[in-house]
């Protein structure tokens, strides 16, 4: 049976790099949206930030330089957007995961 959900979220880890850093994974819990949803950000009257600011719901498993648990409000989630390192791993995670490749020829 297939369930209709009036709100899909999906989480995954976005593979942040910065410099010669090995990737590190940021959870991210997405918005789907649907193909209506989409066109702001096909024609260029939304930027990437805002579309992410509509999709990303939270991040999760968030740590402070000490290690100690952070939680994920709207402004640690726009603090994280801020950085285009951040925003490129988090815009590719989301693509990727709607739509997926295809393998073989």
């Amino acid at each position: 049976m297939f369930t209709i959900d009036d709100d899909p979220q999906f989480t995954c880890d976005a593979a942040v790099v910065l410099g010669p850093a090995e990737p590190r994974p940021l959870r991210t819990v997405f918005r789907a949206l649907p193909d209506s949803e989409m066109q702001s950000l096909r024609d260029g009257s939304e930027t990437d930030r805002e579309f992410l600011a509509r999709v990303v719901v939270r991040f999760e498993d968030l740590v402070d330089d000490d290690g100690a648990p952070l939680t994920c409000d709207d402004a640690l989630r726009e603090r994280l957007l801020d950085r285009a390192w951040v925003r490129s791993a988090v815009m590719r995670a989301y693509f990727e995961q709607m739509v997926p490749r295809r393998s073989g020829n």
